[in-house]
């Protein structure tokens, strides 16, 4: 009984001082209606060497989507970060405006359509990709602003 309360403590211990080290990614997605508005927001957590598996919304998001806003969190992702939110076909449905973030500072853009800002009409699910942070448990948020289609939300 002895040996096996000092592996039990003896783990738990090891796995306290290696805490840091050991970085856990997660993707918590909230949606949150606005009046006729939707406002779509992920909370993530990066694992350790930066990493985030893509990421698809919990509902389809079917709407007019007008706006992103990024936050990074209390641990910033590496400087200039970048975000995709590629559609049921593989489309970056902000065409790439989602790009070079900032570590300190709140940003918001529109979707860019053929190199121009307007909105996006999108059907289905979208799927979160974050690339360009080597940052162990970096956080950060997204909220995405949609004008829904239909009541879905």
């Amino acid at each position: 009984m002895k040996k096996k309360l000092i592996a039990i403590l003896t783990l738990v211990s090891t796995l306290f001082l290696f805490k840091g080290a050991m970085a856990v990614e997660s993707v918590a997605q909230y949606p949150i209606k606005e009046g006729r508005l939707i406002v779509y927001y992920m909370a993530w957590t990066t694992a350790a060497g930066g990493t985030l598996t893509a990421t698809e919304t919990s509902q389809e998001l079917n709407g007019f989507i007008v706006l992103a806003e990024t936050d990074p969190g209390s641990t910033a992702p590496t400087d200039n970060y970048d975000i995709t939110l590629t559609d049921e076909a593989g489309a970056d449905v902000f065409g790439g405006a989602l790009a070079n973030r900032d570590t300190s500072t709140t940003e918001r853009t529109m979707p860019k359509v053929n190199g121009n800002y307007s909105g996006v009409i999108n059907r289905g699910k979208l799927t979160l990709n974050l690339s360009g942070n080597s940052v162990n448990s970096a956080t950060g948020g997204l909220y995405i602003f949609i004008i829904p289609l239909d009541d879905t939300f």
